[in-house]
């Protein structure tokens, strides 16, 4: 079994998840580092027997996951993606272990954020809302994040993620783009916790990632602008209530 983790501006011990994965005697971990800071996270990874890749600065998510795939060329089995800051416990990778084992090609736990299911959800032209029955929702509005994601390597022998994307809708143009092959996908019966770092950021670091946001939306949204100018609107607006800062009309 493999993993991916993505890591910025964070020393590699301090990732809960890394800490976690590092205590599954089966679990090959590839550390792909997006910091603008060195935490010496290289020699920390390798001294643990883990491989690492420097990204150079923050390269985005979809270009991490593509380097690590450069790793994982020619292997066969699974691969699990986790972000720095999710919390597993080890009913998750008995889950995984178990679930694999029906050969499927892709395989979803259900995320908390701590108050409620952020994943799976539904979407529908684009635009993410939170299911209200998880085992009913449509293949085709099925989606979620990428945080706990299990996936078959063998779906990238000819996939890489869309790099026109820096970090988010990065997940959700994976899985329609899996769907859109007919990919088989499976929802396990175990929940993991994110905690998003957005959460907790002061108003300067808040603007710089609306601004962010705001270009994956572009993207993602380059064909469907009507819900581009909702969902930015929706983000714009939940900033000005939270700041009361005009500046941010500006952005």
């Amino acid at each position: 079994m493999y993993s991916i983790i993505v890591v910025y501006n964070k020393k590699i011990t301090d990732s809960q998840t890394y800490r976690a994965m590092r205590l599954q005697p089966d679990m090959d971990i590839i550390v792909c580092d997006n910091s603008t800071i060195d935490h010496e996270n290289e020699v920390i990874v390798h001294a643990d027997g883990y491989t690492y890749v420097p990204m150079g600065g923050n390269q985005g998510l979809s270009k991490a996951y593509n380097e690590a795939l450069k790793k994982l060329a020619g292997k066969e089995g699974y691969v699990i993606l986790m972000d720095d800051d999710t919390l597993v416990s080890d009913h998750y990778f008995q889950c995984v272990r178990h679930a694999v084992r029906s050969g499927k090609d892709i395989y979803l736990p259900y995320v908390s954020d701590g108050s409620h299911i952020i994943s799976p959800a539904f979407i529908d032209d684009g635009i993410v809302k939170n299911a209200d029955a998880y085992d009913s929702i449509p293949y085709q509005n099925l989606t979620a994040i990428n945080s706990g994601m299990v996936l078959n390597l063998d779906l990238f022998r000819h996939y890489r993620f869309d790099e026109g994307l820096f970090l988010d809708y990065v997940d959700h143009q994976f899985l329609t783009d899996m769907k859109h092959r007919n990919k088989q996908i499976e929802i396990m019966d175990v929940t993991i916790r994110q905690t998003f770092s957005a959460n907790n950021f002061d108003k300067q670091k808040a603007m710089e990632r609306f601004k962010i946001f705001k270009k994956d939306s572009a993207y993602f949204y380059r064909n469907h602008k009507q819900a581009y100018r909702y969902v930015v609107g929706k983000r714009r607006a939940h900033l000005l209530m939270m700041y009361k800062d005009p500046r941010i009309l500006a952005l």
